[in-house]
């Protein structure tokens, strides 16, 4: 049995980024003609993008790097050492 190979020739590699090409000048295109905005703005690092779609996945990113930021916080803290007070007795000192 011959084994199919997975890898893209060259001729297709640019056949599929002449599509993908196309279609950001369609979605340009569209954008203008209904008046959109070119470029959506990030609220968290102010890039600029230029679909709302990829924007919201832009946007996911930041959630996850953000939890991942707070569980390395949380797992710091459990590992820092406990300061013990020793007890001193009010009445004898």
């Amino acid at each position: 049995m011959a084994m199919k190979t997975l890898k893209r020739s060259k001729v297709e590699e640019e056949s599929v980024e002449k599509l993908a090409m196309e279609n950001c000048v369609d979605i340009m295109k569209r954008n203008k003609l209904l008046g959109r905005p070119k470029l959506f703005e990030c609220k968290t690092c102010k890039k600029k993008i230029d679909s709302f779609q990829a924007l919201g996945g832009h946007r996911t990113s930041h959630k996850n790097t953000a939890n991942k930021l707070i569980a390395a916080m949380s797992i710091t803290d459990e590992l820092l050492p406990v300061k013990l007070k020793k007890h001193e007795c009010s009445l004898c000192g």
